[in-house]
């Protein structure tokens, strides 16, 4: 919320908003929730999918911000399947694209 009313930079909200969701249904990787970590990964891929439309992002970054959406993906699929070592490796190499944005 703070950086939502403090940062101007569209970049960095919607990657903040992303990892909220994202970090929203790893809390629930340990009650086994799996149908909770769908929604939340859901409505991850849907604000991140925001920044492949937009123009006003710098082209030298479009790589990287591709490259998370297809790792979001996999990690959606990860939770598809209920595969818990999958969903952690995903997640940790999502974490590590998504920061170097």
């Amino acid at each position: 919320k703070f950086a939502q009313a403090v940062v101007d930079d569209l970049l960095y909200k919607t990657v903040v908003e992303t990892k909220l969701n994202v970090f929203k249904g790893y809390a629930k990787l340990d009650s086994g929730d799996w149908a909770g970590m769908n929604t939340n990964l859901v409505d991850a891929i849907n604000i991140y999918a925001t920044l492949l439309t937009n123009t006003q992002i710098d082209t030298s970054k479009q790589t990287s911000i591709n490259k998370g959406y297809v790792m979001l993906n996999e990690l959606k699929n990860a939770v598809d399947t209920q595969n818990r070592s999958v969903f952690l490796i995903k997640y940790k190499n999502l974490l590590e694209e998504i920061n170097n944005l």
